[in-house]
């Protein structure tokens, strides 16, 4: 009987390409980023996503990206997971939220529902984004919708305070009584969001092959965007914008950039304060000036600092009191009434210090969790790459506009606002975006040079 003989026949390498094959990773990439800028643009748009219908609409688009990242996986027929410091300890605060919710350690269960609900969306977008930042032409692409974006709801917002009827887009009245901005009810979270993307153009400006033409439009772009932070009159807004821009130029000195680049964004700086002292310089005095009143710290008067550091304070008391896993995600409103020291006939609806309040829901371990989450970003942000470019820049980028609405987050409740959080985590994950510059496509070259391989097994017996 004659042993059967096993024969592997190999194509040898030729000049065939496959277009259609790199065409179509390209169209899935492209209309995963049209998804993802759409999501995050609808969000803003829709009051900063703080009512119902459009938690819901944002929480039903995180869900339809994360399906359509799958079936490119099902078509594609192969995994393709990009690697983020960002997944465990996203994945460690879900347990977190888990064990609250089956142990019981929610004093309200039906509000740490619907939280984890508002989380999940966020997570997903966060990982979408992080399968999307795997070049440097889709982070370019990112970065220059977003600061168009940016661009038009800034002007837009110029425009409606300067013929402002007290409606939102001129037709709605607010649902509560609030300094409204823009398309948002607070102007605090408008300023909020500006922090987020005012930094986006600047990484486009420090291209080596942008254009004069093209820096002047995006150094005005980054100009309108952050003169809004001081005309809405946010007060947090303004200081976090200035440890925004410290800390952005420190960053450029410590990493050497050239000369040119750092001429450029100092006539931009010198610029937005001269249209800042003419615009609304009168305007920013005044709010810096009320930040102690004569009528003192009372519920009916919030903006006078001296109420922040009473809520801070009972704040804390309300974490003493169960500190190792909290209170219960979102429940602060329900459990804070019995630790509140101050009168008042109106609702606290936050703590006003994003740090707190995470603090006394998630105790200790919650702390914890996003202080790993925090500097798993930074660390990545931070690590030198070699050549230093483009990637390098908008990573920084990123990473500088996600210090600005946590340095906010000490006076304000910024990532409780659904939109601002959604794009707080979008730009973590690509301040954080690893093996970046065309990793997903190193098998298509690799056939595109060495040809097809074509393997064929024949039995011979």
């Amino acid at each position: 009987m004659k042993t059967p003989v096993s024969v592997v026949v190999r194509h040898a390498p030729s000049g065939l390409t496959w277009p259609d094959a790199e065409n179509r990773v390209e169209l899935w990439d492209n209309l995963l980023m049209l998804g993802l800028g759409s999501v995050l643009g609808f969000a803003a748009l829709a009051f900063g996503t703080t009512e119902p219908w459009s938690e819901f609409i944002l929480e039903c688009g995180a869900a339809a990206l994360f399906l359509l990242w799958a079936a490119r996986q099902v078509v594609e027929g192969a995994l393709q997971l990009r690697p983020s410091p960002l997944y465990f300890p996203t994945l460690a605060f879900a347990l977190l939220v888990a064990v609250q919710l089956v142990f019981g350690i929610s004093v309200y269960r039906y509000a740490t529902v619907q939280e984890t609900f508002r989380q999940l969306a966020y997570g997903l977008l966060m990982f979408v984004a992080i399968q999307c930042f795997h070049s440097r032409q889709q982070i370019q692409r990112f970065l220059f919708g977003m600061s168009v974006f940016g661009f038009l709801l800034a002007v837009f917002a110029i425009l409606q305070d300067l013929t402002s009827n007290g409606k939102l887009y001129w037709v709605r009245p607010p649902m509560v009584k609030a300094w409204a901005y823009g398309p948002y009810v607070n102007h605090s979270h408008w300023a909020g969001l500006m922090e987020l993307l005012t930094p986006l153009p600047l990484a486009l400006l420090m291209r080596q092959r942008a254009t004069p033409p093209e820096k002047a439009l995006l150094g005005f772009a980054a100009l309108m965007m952050g003169s809004t932070i001081f005309l809405s009159g946010s007060r947090g807004g303004m200081i976090s914008f200035a440890m925004q821009v410290v800390f952005g130029a420190t960053l450029m000195l410590l990493r050497g950039r050239s000369s040119e680049r750092l001429r450029d964004l100092a006539i931009l700086a010198v610029i937005g304060v001269a249209l800042l002292a003419w615009l609304g310089g009168e305007r920013v005095s005044r709010r810096i000036e009320s930040a102690y009143s004569e009528g003192g710290a009372t519920m009916s008067n919030t903006l006078d600092a001296r109420f922040r550091l009473a809520l801070d304070k009972d704040t804390l008391a309300m974490a003493k009191a169960r500190p190792i896993a909290g209170w219960g995600l979102n429940c602060f409103t329900a459990a804070f009434p019995q630790f509140q020291t101050f009168y008042t006939d109106r609702f606290v609806n936050a703590a006003h210090n994003d740090f707190l309040q995470l603090l006394a829901e998630t105790g200790v371990v919650g702390f914890a969790i996003m202080l790993w989450f925090l500097v798993a970003m930074f660390r990545s942000a931070l690590r030198r790459t070699t050549p230093v470019g483009f990637v390098s820049s908008a990573k920084l980028a990123a990473l500088v506009a996600c210090t600005g609405i946590l340095v906010h987050g000490l006076v304000d409740f910024n990532l409780h606002v659904a939109a601002n959080a959604a794009l707080f985590y979008v730009l973590a994950a690509l301040a954080s975006a690893e093996e970046v510059e065309g990793a997903s496509r190193n098998v298509v070259r690799r056939e595109r040079e060495q040809g097809p391989i074509l393997v064929q097994d024949v039995t011979l017996s």
